[in-house]
């Protein structure tokens, strides 16, 4: 054995191990992992790295909610060619929040990587919530007035020389509470439309004409179940339901103010998006279609269109039947529905349409009456 170099004694001899047990051996030493475990990091190493780790997620997670955001955002575009994409169009404001957080969420997050991530994404995830659901409520309530209950229900003032219109869906689900004729007690409208106002509303039907003592529709079928309540004369009638296979649930009828003043007024309740995929429109199309021929005839009269379309005013059905009656929105966007079970709207699918000689004095939204919609009250001035 050859002596040390160093030390001057003899060195032990190498012991060869054959390949295969070298192999074996070096695969039971503890892996790089187990020796991070081991190893005794910093103070606040763990906490920086965990929060990289947060902040790394949240920005992969807004990456795909702003992607897909605007994905839908493009996807809603292409109503004009075919209504099934249209669908999409109805959460536009919804989406576009959804868009504004997951980019606010990517950023934020991809700058505030080294030290803030845990926190950024608790943050950004309350701003994707609020901005889904608070928004939309919140201009809903702004818009509304304090809601009419109990006794201290009070009549609403209305200007000299205006005419008040109410549309609500009473909804076939609610039940029989007597806050419809309390509500239309304290506006005192001068028209009530309403749909989903089936034969189990006799004894509503019974009061309300009480105070709007003329009526048309077809409120005995459940198949239409509209109706317009007046209180000025009614003349002219014209009521369509869709299982005679005449066209969508609506009433149209004359109403004769004075004299002078004489108005059309167009009750409908258009079939939802989602239940055919050419239903709604076509439905909007023959709407707008009669409204048209009926302004544009001789001796025609002012028209007003109000009630339940089931359409945003970002559908491309909406921007179509406004091109074809030549009428014009009341102006304000009011989400409506859904107000069951809780009472937080999030889409304004109640509209009232006006001829362009009719000057929009105010609207607003009711409170809720147990429906799953809430009562639109639009003011207006006749020519």
């Amino acid at each position: 054995r050859p002596l040390h170099p160093c030390r001057g004694i003899v060195a032990p001899a190498r012991r060869r191990v054959p390949r295969r047990r070298r192999e074996i051996s070096s695969l039971r030493q503890p892996s790089l992992r187990h020796q991070m475990r081991r190893t005794v990091l910093p103070r606040g190493v763990h906490k920086a790295m965990a929060e990289r780790t947060a902040a790394r997620i949240v920005t992969a997670l807004g990456a795909l909610v702003a992607i897909g955001a605007a994905a839908l955002l493009l996807l809603g575009q292409l109503g004009r060619l075919h209504p099934v994409p249209d669908i999409a169009a109805h959460l536009t404001w919804h989406l576009s929040g959804i868009l504004l957080a997951g980019l606010s969420a990517t950023c934020v997050a991809a700058l505030l990587r080294h030290r803030a991530g845990v926190r950024m994404a608790i943050i950004c995830a309350l701003v994707i919530v609020l901005g889904t659901v608070a928004i939309p409520p919140l201009r809903a309530h702004l818009s509304t007035p304090a809601p009419l209950t109990g006794a201290s229900m009070q009549s609403v003032p209305k200007l000299p020389g205006t005419l008040r219109l109410v549309a609500f869906n009473t909804w076939h689900g609610a039940p029989d509470n007597g806050r419809l004729e309390a509500f239309v007690q304290a506006v005192s409208p001068d028209v009530l439309f309403v749909a989903e106002f089936g034969p189990r509303r006799k004894a509503t039907t019974a009061r309300l004409t009480r105070q709007l003592p003329y009526v048309e529709g077809c409120s005995y079928s459940v198949f239409c179940a509209v109706a317009i309540f007046s209180r000025y004369p009614l003349f002219d009638a014209r009521i369509r339901s869709r299982h005679l296979r005449n066209g969508p649930p609506s009433v149209a009828a004359t109403m004769v103010v004075s004299d002078a003043q004489k108005v059309r007024v167009v009750g409908v309740h258009l079939m939802r998006p989602i239940d055919s995929r050419w239903g709604n429109r076509s439905e909007v199309r023959q709407i707008a279609g009669e409204v048209r021929r009926d302004r544009e005839a001789p001796g025609g009269f002012p028209t007003i269109v109000l009630g339940d379309f089931n359409l945003t005013p970002c559908a491309e059905n909406f921007r179509r039947f406004v091109l074809r009656s030549g009428l014009q929105h009341i102006g304000r966007t009011l989400p409506s529905w859904p107000a069951q079970p809780l009472n937080a709207p999030q889409l304004a699918i109640d509209h009232a349409f006006v001829s362009p000689d009719i000057a929009v004095v105010d609207a607003w939204l009711g409170p809720n009456l147990g429906s799953d919609h809430l009562p639109l009250v639009v003011d207006v001035r006749l020519p």
